[in-house]
């Protein structure tokens, strides 16, 4: 009998352990333009959230929250919902506004996963949800379909691209917004990332000029479920003022 209690103590002590040290690292959509192709594991629950600091012309807009909620429902199958951020904004000359930005909600599906130089492919189907304040809210739904990639290089380098179609909406005039991703990640080891990213529009705005933007910056895996990011964004669109800074984080449930 002793020997049958030593036995299960044993099992109790270390196959979580073993549970946790084969456990796939958490993959967070944050902090780049570009969404995973990866969903969250079933049965698990991941929360993703930050802050930014972004200066365009005489336009400084912060952002506290960016917050997405992601459920892996089934395998290869989530569904997340952005909560949305409180916002503030000032624009030189008059003055502030602040509010909460529109919500969302989506699903994302794994198609296949890479092998060789195929890479993991998925779909996302959302759309925006106008829950935001009178300052920040569209007061209408913005439909997107993007297609996600992923190629793993080797020696910790990965590709990753979006290319996306938005049915968009400014001040309730609709136009088509395309835009498209690419970012180059790099693991340092020892929990320690970094990622470049270069990422577009055809046209962000109704008629408006195609624009494009560069980010950079670097990730700390502190465990298999907790994300630490910073990044810096610059944009390249002929303004003296274009830039962005933000941090964020990201954590997952344990396992069922």
């Amino acid at each position: 009998m002793n020997r049958i209690a030593r036995v299960l103590g044993f099992c109790f002590l270390t196959v979580p352990a073993l549970v946790a040290a084969v456990e796939r690292p958490l993959v967070s959509d944050r902090p780049t333009q570009t969404f995973s192709a990866l969903t969250v594991p079933a049965g698990r629950v991941q929360n993703e959230l930050g802050y930014s600091h972004d200066q365009t012309g005489d336009v400084t807009l912060d952002k506290v929250g960016e917050w997405y909620f992601r459920w892996g429902v089934v395998r290869d199958f989530e569904i997340f919902v952005e909560i949305g951020s409180l916002a503030w904004e000032e624009t030189a000359g008059a003055g502030t506004v602040h509010g909460w930005t529109d919500g969302g909600l989506g699903l994302r599906w794994t198609s296949q996963h890479g092998e060789g130089a195929r890479p993991t492919a998925a779909l996302l189907a959302s759309t925006t949800l106008p829950t935001g304040g009178a300052d920040f809210s569209e007061d209408t739904l913005q439909p997107e379909v993007i297609i996600a990639m992923e190629w793993g290089l080797g020696g910790g380098v990965a590709l990753s691209s979006n290319v996306a179609w938005a049915w968009a909406s400014e001040d309730l005039e609709r136009f088509d917004r395309w835009w498209g991703s690419l970012v180059l990640d790099v693991n340092l080891g020892r929990g320690f990332g970094l990622f470049t990213e270069g990422f577009g529009y055809l046209s962000e705005r109704p008629d408006g000029p195609s624009t494009g933007y560069l980010n950079a910056g670097v990730s700390y895996l502190v465990s298999s479920r907790v994300l630490l990011d910073a990044r810096v964004e610059l944009g390249r669109n002929g303004l003296d003022d274009d830039w962005l800074v933000g941090v964020g984080a990201s954590w997952r449930s344990a396992g069922p």
